[in-house]
């Protein structure tokens, strides 16, 4: 029996505070629902309760969280500021949430991943969404982690009918599951949800924000979901972006853009790693629409510095998305965006 991932959240978003301890709310159909995976029931659910309430009283954790609370005051406040204020909530009104019912969970315990969860209300419009977010300096860089959780309240269910229904859809899902690189999506279903709630991620970045769609969707496919292009035809009605032209361009399709002369290099071992920066003209890069994909010291780079890097006999667009402390790295490490510019299947 596991209970990791998402499962914390889902107990946390079903409970209540009563008297000296918690119990769950009424309704307690999304904490059970199945995941492949024997989880929370509701038999040990009520049980898991007891226990924390013994935890909770045994440990005084009451007058723990009390001294903390200008800890949470201080990043509630920065959060407001930075991301919260910026998001589009009535965007979600399309698709079937409520924007007065949708709630974000700031958790040191989320380390550097976001989790979703939602209480069903009597109807649709009652239903309450929870985004859980990690603790950070810099919550600007968490807007797209936030849009994400909060899409997963609808694209999910979207996800099943499609896995269940689209054998085409299906196969891509099943395809992409990945133990060794992403073992916290290991079902086939799984991965249709992240598919389809990625997808509609990046259309809402695309509808409310200066983000180039491609620029997203490549973000994804390099990140281990080689299908999105497709995906995201789905949930937009159209034809797939054709990639076989100029990457590059398609990237920065609002641009002019000048690739420097100059070739820097560096030897790893018997491997010859080289680069040129790429400079945009007049062009502002949405750099926390981003996510990482590697961590590393060995261009000196800063904060939306561009760089296109040979390797072997592949290239890869390098994007600095900002320094790997806020990532748990030391302060001469750097966060970079990367995908290759050649995507044969």
């Amino acid at each position: 029996m596991r209970f990791g991932f998402d499962a914390v959240l889902r107990m946390a978003a079903h409970l209540e505070r009563t008297g000296k301890g918690f119990a769950l709310v009424s309704n307690i159909d999304f904490l059970v629902a199945p995941l492949g995976e024997i989880r929370w029931t509701r038999e040990n659910a009520p049980h898991f309760v007891e226990l924390l309430n013994d935890f909770y009283n045994v440990s005084g954790f009451a007058a723990f969280f009390e001294r903390h609370i200008a800890y949470f005051e201080e990043h509630t406040a920065r959060f407001i500021a930075e991301v919260y204020g910026d998001v589009n909530h009535e965007w979600f009104r399309q698709h079937g949430l409520n924007p007065n019912n949708m709630r974000v969970i700031i958790s040191p315990g989320c380390s550097f991943r976001g989790y979703a969860a939602w209480i069903f209300g009597d109807t649709p419009e009652d239903t309450i969404v929870y985004a859980a977010i990690p603790g950070t300096e810099n919550y600007s860089r968490l807007f797209t982690l936030v849009i994400h959780e909060y899409v997963h309240a609808f694209a999910d269910p979207i996800a099943e009918i499609w896995y269940a229904e689209n054998e085409t859809f299906r196969a891509w899902s099943n395809a992409s599951v990945d133990l060794a690189r992403m073992p916290f999506y290991p079902t086939g279903q799984i991965m249709a949800n992240e598919y389809v709630t990625r997808a509609f991620t990046v259309l809402y970045m695309a509808e409310n924000t200066r983000a180039n769609p491609v620029l997203l969707l490549l973000n994804e496919k390099s990140n281990g979901f080689p299908y999105i292009f497709e995906v995201y035809a789905m949930v937009t009605g159209d034809t797939p972006i054709d990639l076989s032209g100029d990457v590059i361009s398609l990237i920065f399709a609002d641009a002019d853009f000048l690739i420097d002369e100059t070739e820097h290099s560096i030897s790893l071992g018997e491997q010859v790693v080289t680069w040129r920066f790429l400079r945009l003209q007049e062009y502002v890069l949405d750099i926390n629409a981003l996510s990482f994909s590697e961590v590393g010291n060995v261009f000196d780079t800063s904060l939306g510095d561009i760089l296109i890097v040979r390797i072997d006999d592949m290239e890869f667009l390098y994007i600095d998305i900002g320094s790997g402390v806020d990532v748990g790295w030391s302060a001469q490490f750097r966060q970079y965006n990367v995908f290759p510019l050649g995507f044969a299947r």
